[in-house]
């Protein structure tokens, strides 16, 4: 057939996709702004997403809601292929141009044949839903139990329409021919009367097979069991078997059966489920299951030898499928009756069959940090700039304790007891991949620091002005008075004049000239970084999208590794002095050097300077957060609600309110801080946790082997509930503080510092994994991507040694040239590994073959499945 490429065009344009609608699919249609709204979406059954572009001719459903359509939609072509259940976009048009007389170019012979066939299909669809309709007010208590017996719920009976067919003898099948010959041609049509002029309705209990709205074929039972085992089931005589009935609902995993009650077993428990009717014709299943690419596969045909046979050779094909084991003499129904039809004990066992899903080579599983633990004008923010960016909202939490601390950092510590005080500036540093958007999320949390820096740059500029004149005159003046030295022969007047000149070189050098205030900075050296922290009374902070500053500590400048006005800075406590020549030296006595970054995994993994970062205690300072990312999950800019700009004003009301506060005194060129004592509560919630981290710390302990990390934890926890503690004084819908420093510190925010620290322990162990290369993980993740090329190959049957199937000895030929690999017993190691995180599985066979080697189907489609949890449609299709 030929057809002009402009057809599938001129469908969507020339036909009106809300008489497709009308047509095809039940329900009005609201007229809401310039589109209109249906009553219900005929996919996934939202009351309040299904929407018709009229202007555009297409539809989509909007709902998010668990078993919406998730964004979905299409033009006229693809909500009739839906609808009906067509596969190609083809046989769609044609339906289109029969049912709305669209006079397209196709083969007008064709198109004829067609349209009788579209009309007879009708036909005889209409006479199936008819017949469906009388069996099913046929079907009898009795009839129900039997059904019931199966593990079918009434739900499942009544929904999908199940009936009976009574006895029809042939003499009373004789009367009818001759009577009403035209009641005779129809249940000849939907398959009811055999060639042979059986009628083969006997007493059976008549199976319905659903498209969306509409009976499309069915199965007759033979419910008491009378006829004889090849004869239990009945297809309609006449009509063509379906290949593949497939009922999908969203979820991430189809599975295949083969028998009908299987098929409505799997529906009772909510699985997307296709049904074969028999394996001989795997052929057509393939083409169907490979149609299918975000689901994986789960093969559990009958427990025989043609069932296990037909499984197998579907799985060989279809890379993403597994083949269930079923118990001896077993079918998936059988298990539904085994468990008296409770689904819940259902779903357990078809957990059981299946394989588990992989465990990560270092298996850190993390959690998003609560926002509950904030104030409310922070919590607020966060998940709104979290929501509005679709980015982790553990990185805006990160993000926000840097910004508080770049706020608070040595106008208070908060004091543990007498003589131990832990200061308010914090090192955070949040990993995420590429493409995460930290940038966006960065550039709001910092906003409010940059328009303090704005407006005291503006508060200054006179003073500064005026001082920088002053400053000028007594080097002009200095300079007159090197002139008079030249002119004057006097030696008594030479030495006034010089004795004058001194006294105003020290008065020039002590002369000090407002600064203006750069309270962060992106990157720092490590020189430039004293002057900054004695320009802004011993505080500074380095706040980065990037991790440029690691590579500035390792030398990047000054070829070499100077970690000192760093940690220093992170200490507190230990004064940083430096000597320059010509000009006065730099003493800080309490210097506070706060850090928020956003790094890359590769930042972290490919630190050139990482022994000496680690060994000198300068990664043991950061708190870390590695959340899983959002990546291939996150909604649509469309979908997304704007920024609140009510959180957003409060967060900047709140954040000038801290960078406005006080030191306890503000004399000299370095602040006196306030003492933050703490409540009898936050001391007791503290004592447990320190007592918990310390036993974490054994050699039994998760925090055994980043030990270093550890020893600081319980400090940083201090750190941060200092910091809670003072933000929950802040009103910021005034944007106001009062009594900042005179509360104790409470429990409250050391309960929700601990919450976070208890957290940070396992993203800590993740972030410092990328650290620590194992070379037995690297060898079997070179393994595992073998045994993956090898599974590539067998399916093509080009295997080493002519093998069929993938085994040890074909693994060895293909990993031998991997130098840890001299011999097939070194491959045990990395296959024990591989075994125990469910990656593969090792088949012992008889003699001296070597164990087939099983691939875990999820090995290799996890993440791209990852996407699709929550997420459920209906969909039933022939």
């Amino acid at each position: 057939m030929i057809v002009k490429v402009n057809v599938f065009e001129i469908v969507k344009q020339e036909i009106d996709i809300v008489e497709v609608f009308n047509k095809y699919c039940s329900g009005e249609l609201e007229k809401v702004g310039r589109s209109l709204r249906a009553s219900s979406c005929p996919f996934c059954g939202s009351g309040d997403g299904f929407t018709i572009n009229t202007e555009g001719n297409y539809y989509k459903c909007f709902s998010r809601k668990p078993g919406g359509c998730n964004g979905t939609g299409g033009s006229v072509i693809n909500l009739v292929m839906k609808v009906e259940g067509i596969m190609e976009r083809i046989e769609a048009v044609k339906t289109l141009a029969v049912d709305f007389n669209l006079d397209v170019d196709f083969d007008s012979e064709q198109i004829e044949n067609w349209k009788r066939k579209r009309e007879n299909e009708q036909k005889r669809l209409q006479l199936i839903e008819e017949f469906i309709n009388k069996a099913q007010q046929r079907l009898t208590s009795e009839h129900r139990e039997k059904l019931l017996a199966r593990g079918l719920n009434a739900e499942i009976i009544d929904k999908y329409r199940f009936g009976y067919c009574p006895e029809f003898n042939r003499e009373r099948l004789r009367q009818l021919k001759e009577d009403q010959p035209g009641k005779y041609q129809q249940y000849k049509k939907i398959g009811l009367i055999s060639g042979k002029g059986n009628f083969l309705g006997n007493d059976r209990i008549v199976i319905p097979i659903w498209q969306h709205s509409r009976p499309v074929y069915y199965i007759l039972w033979d419910w008491n069991g009378t006829e004889a085992k090849d004869f239990k089931y009945l297809n309609p005589a006449g009509l063509d078997i379906p290949d593949f009935i497939c009922y999908q609902n969203g979820n991430s995993e189809l599975w295949v059966v083969e028998g009908v009650f299987d098929f409505f077993s799997m529906i009772a428990a909510n699985k997307s489920v296709a049904v074969a009717f028999g394996v001989n014709n795997t052929s057509g299943i393939i083409d169907r299951l490979q149609k299918i690419k975000d689901k994986l596969v789960y093969v559990a045909f009958d427990n025989d030898e043609a069932g296990q046979a037909g499984a197998a050779k579907i799985v060989k094909t279809v890379g993403r499928a597994e083949k269930i084991d079923l118990p001896a003499k077993k079918d998936i129904n059988d298990l539904l009756q085994e468990c008296n039809g409770n689904i819940d004990s259902f779903n357990r066992k078809l957990a059981g069959l299946k394989w588990p899903d992989p465990l990560p080579f270092t298996n850190y599983k993390v959690e998003e940090l609560a926002p509950a633990v904030l104030p409310e004008w922070l919590r607020d923010f966060v998940e709104s700039v979290a929501e509005f960016t679709q980015t982790p909202v553990s990185m805006a939490i990160m993000l926000v304790l840097s910004a508080l601390g770049t706020a608070l950092a040595n106008k208070g510590e908060v004091e543990i007891k007498r003589g131990y005080t832990e200061p308010l500036n914090i090192w955070t540093c949040s990993v995420l991949p590429t493409g995460s958007r930290k940038s966006p999320v960065f550039s709001k949390v910092t906003e409010p620091i940059e328009e303090y820096e704005k407006r005291k740059t503006e508060e200054i500029a006179p003073e500064k002005e005026s001082a920088e004149r002053r400053k000028d005159l007594l080097k002009e003046r200095i300079k007159n008075l090197e002139k008079q030295v030249v002119n004057t022969d006097d030696e008594g007047q030479r030495i006034n004049i010089f004795n004058n000149i001194d006294n105003l070189a020290d008065e020039v050098r002590d002369f000090e000239v407002p600064s203006i205030p750069i309270l962060f900075a992106d990157d720092v050296t490590t020189e430039s970084l004293a002057q900054l922290m004695a320009n802004n009374f011993g505080r500074f902070a380095v706040l980065s999208p990037e991790g440029d500053i690691f590579k500035i500590m390792g030398g990047l400048y000054s070829r070499k590794v100077n970690l000192n006005n760093y940690k220093k800075g992170w200490t507190g406590k230990e004064t940083i002095k430096e000597g320059r020549m010509g000009r006065k030296g730099v003493r800080i006595s309490k210097p506070a050097l706060t850090m928020g970054l956003t790094v890359q995994p590769t930042t972290i993994r490919d630190l050139e300077s990482k022994n000496i970062f680690r060994g000198e205690g300068l990664l043991a300072r950061f708190l870390y957060i590695m959340p899983d990312s959002l990546i291939g999950n996150r909604k649509s800019v469309f979908d997304v609600a704007e920024l609140d700009k009510l959180a957003e004003s409060r967060y900047k009301k709140g954040m000038q309110a801290l960078l406005n506060s006080k030191p306890e005194k503000e004399e000299g060129e370095e602040w006196e801080q306030h003492k933050i004592k703490l409540s009898t509560e936050a001391k007791t919630l503290l004592h447990k946790f320190s007592i918990e981290v310390e036993k974490e710390l054994r050699e039994d302990g998760r925090l055994y082997n980043i030990r270093d990390w550890g020893n600081k934890l319980t400090g940083n926890v201090v750190r941060i509930a200092g910091l809670l503690h003072l933000a929950a004084q802040v009103d910021a819908k005034k944007g106001e503080v009062k009594e900042l420093w005179d509360k104790p510190l409470s429990g409250e925010a050391m309960l929700a510092a601990v919450s976070l620290g208890r957290k940070l322990m396992q993203h800590a162990l993740k972030v410092f994994s990328l650290l620590d290369v194992d070379p037995e993980i690297e060898l079997a993740r070179y393994v595992l991507k073998r045994i993956k090329d090898g599974k590539e190959k067998e399916a093509v049957g080009e295997l080493p040694k002519n093998k069929d199937e993938l085994d040890r000895a074909a693994l060895y030929k293909l990993t031998r040239d991997k130098k840890d690999i001299k011999k097939p017993d070194d491959l045990e190691k990395p296959l024990k590994l591989l075994t125990e995180l469910n990656y593969i599985r090792l088949q012992e066979r008889k003699g001296r073959l070597t164990d087939l080697i099983k691939l875990n189907p999820k090995s290799s489609t996890l993440n791209a499945l990852s996407a699709l949890k929550g997420k459920e449609t209906e969909i039933i299709e022939v």
